[in-house]
C-alpha cells in the first residue's frame, strides 16, 4: 500500500473537529449588564442610548427577555422593549426565510408553531404553504381524487364568538378547549390560539387550526360534527369528532371522540391514535400513522384504509384491514423536532433529564452543555419531560436561542444555546 493511500485512510478516519466552545451563562457579561442597568436610569436620554446599544447585538436577546420579566416601571418596560424590538424584528425576518425551507421539508410542526405564535403578517404565506402540502399528501394517498380548489381566502379568528355564522352564511366549524384547558373567564377564548376558517360550497367549511390541545367540531346540526375539508395542525395532543377530506398532524396523541365517520382523511400522530366514542365509526379511504399505538376497537374500516404504527395496532373488525406494526418514521416526509436533530440524546433522571450524549457538531457542544449534565428546565418552563424538551427546542428555533438550566456535579448552571435554524449534521 502506498504512502499516499495510507495518508488518505488516516485523514478519513479522523473525527470531525468540535466547534470552539463558548460557555454563555444567563448572567449577562459585564458590559451587557452595565447597559441593562442603564435601562432603569432616571434620564430618558441615558435609557435611549442603552437601548440603542443593546439592540445592535442579536445575542443580547436572552438577557433582554429575562430583563423583561423583571420590569417594575413603565419607563423601564419601554426601554427594554426599545432594545428588544429591533432584535426580534431581525429574528423574524430570518425565520421567514427559514420557513421556505421548512415548507419544502414538510415540517408541519414548525409551520404550525409559526401560525400559532408568529406575527399576523406571516399568516397568509404560511397558510398557503400548509395548503400546498395538504394537496401533495392527498394526491400521494389518492391520486385519482381532487381535494378542493386552490385560492381559498382565510379569516383569522381568536374566539368562538368570531366563528359564529352570519345570517345566510354556511356554518363554520367551532373550536373549543378540550378538558384540562384553561379558557378565559368568558369561556370564548381558545387559549389565545388562532383559528382560520372560510366558507366552501355545499355548506362545508375549510379550516386550519394551529396550537395545542384543540378540538374541532361542527357548529350546529343538521350537519354531522367533524372536520370538513380541512387541515388541523396541533403541537400537542388533539381531540376531534370525525373528519372528511382532512389532514390531521399532531405532535402528540390523537383522540377521535365524536360520533362522526372518517372519510378520505390522513392522520399523522407523533403519539397514539385512540377512539373514545360510544358509536362505531365507519372509515373509508383513511390513512392512520402513529409513532405509538393505534387503538380503534369500534372502528369499521371499509374501502382502502391503511394503518401504520410504531407500536401495536388494535382493530376489532370483521374485515381484514391493511395494517403494520413496528413501523419506524413518519410518512410523506413529515418529521417532528427531536433532540437528535440538535445532536444530543437524553435519558430520564431524578430532577429532570440527563444528557446522555452530545455530538461534536451539536450547538449544545459549542455552548458547553455536556454529557452527564442534568437538564432541570429549559427556558422558564418547569422540570422537563421528553415532550416538553422537544417543544422547548422548537420554540428555541423561533427565538434563535434556548436557555438550559443544568445541574453539573451538584452545581446549578445556566447555558444559553444560540440557534441558527435547524442544525445540519455534517
Amino acid at each position: 500500500m502506498t504512502a499516499a493511500r495510507l495518508l488518505a485512510i488516516a485523514v478519513v478516519a479522523l473525527p470531525l473537529p468540535a466547534a470552539a466552545q463558548e460557555a454563555v451563562s444567563l448572567e449577562a457579561p459585564r458590559p451587557v449588564r452595565a447597559q441593562l442597568n442603564r435601562l432603569t436610569h432616571a434620564d430618558p436620554g441615558v435609557r435611549a442610548e442603552a437601548a440603542a446599544e443593546l439592540g445592535k447585538d442579536d445575542k443580547n436577546a436572552p438577557f433582554l427577555r429575562l430583563e423583561r420579566l423583571a420590569v417594575v416601571t413603565e419607563p423601564h418596560r419601554a426601554a427594554v422593549r426599545a432594545a428588544l424590538d429591533p432584535i426580534e424584528a431581525r429574528i423574524r425576518a430570518r425565520t421567514r426565510e427559514r420557513l421556505k425551507d421548512w415548507a419544502k421539508e414538510r415540517r408541519l410542526d414548525l409551520l404550525g408553531h409559526a401560525l400559532a405564535d408568529g406575527p399576523e403578517a406571516d399568516v397568509p404565506v404560511v397558510v398557503d404553504r400548509v395548503l400546498a402540502i395538504q394537496h401533495e399528501i392527498h394526491a400521494a394517498a389518492w391520486p385519482d381524487t381532487p381535494l378542493f380548489a386552490k385560492g381559498v381566502g382565510f379569516i383569522p379568528a381568536r374566539s368562538l364568538a368570531d366563528l359564529a355564522p352570519r345570517p345566510g352564511s354556511p356554518p363554520f366549524p367551532a373550536v373549543h378547549p378540550t378538558p384540562g384547558d384553561d379558557p378565559a373567564p368568558d369561556g370564548l377564548e381558545f387559549a389565545g390560539r388562532r383559528v382560520f376558517v372560510a366558507p366552501a360550497p355545499r355548506f362545508e367549511a375549510i379550516g386550519l387550526v394551529a396550537g395545542a390541545h384543540g378540538c374541532v367540531r361542527r357548529a350546529r346540526p343538521p350537519i354531522d360534527p367533524g372536520l370538513f375539508r380541512a387541515v388541523l395542525l396541533a403541537n400537542g395532543p388533539v381531540s376531534l369528532e370525525g373528519t372528511r377530506r382532512a389532514l390531521v398532524v399532531a405532535d402528540g396523541d390523537v383522540t377521535i371522540s365524536g360520533p362522526a365517520d372518517l372519510w378520505r382523511t390522513v392522520i399523522v400522530a407523533n403519539g397514539s391514535v385512540t377512539a373514545t366514542g360510544e358509536r362505531r365509526q365507519a372509515m373509508d379511504y383513511v390513512r392512520v400513522y402513529a409513532a405509538g399505538s393505534i387503538d380503534l376497537p369500534d372502528a369499521l374500516p371499509g374501502s382502502d384504509c391503511a394503518f401504520r404504527a410504531g407500536g401495536r395496532v388494535k382493530l376489532e373488525s370483521a374485515t381484514k384491514p391493511d395494517f403494520a406494526e413496528g413501523v419506524k418514521g413518519m410518512p410523506f416526509g413529515i418529521r417532528f423536532v427531536t433532540p437528535e436533530e440538535f445532536g444530543f440524546r437524553v435519558a430520564p433522571a431524578a430532577g429532570g433529564l440527563t444528557v446522555a450524549a452530545v455530538e461534536a457538531w451539536s450547538p449544545l457542544a459549542r455552548y458547553d452543555v455536556r454529557p452527564g449534565d442534568v437538564i432541570a428546565r429549559v427556558g422558564f418552563d418547569g422540570m422537563p419531560t421528553a415532550d416538553a424538551l422537544r417543544r422547548a427546542l422548537r420554540r428555541g428555533l423561533f427565538d434563535e436561542s434556548a436557555v438550559f438550566h443544568v445541574v453539573r456535579g451538584g452545581e446549578r448552571l445556566t447555558r444559553v444555546v444560540y440557534l441558527d435554524g435547524l442544525p445540519r449534521r455534517p
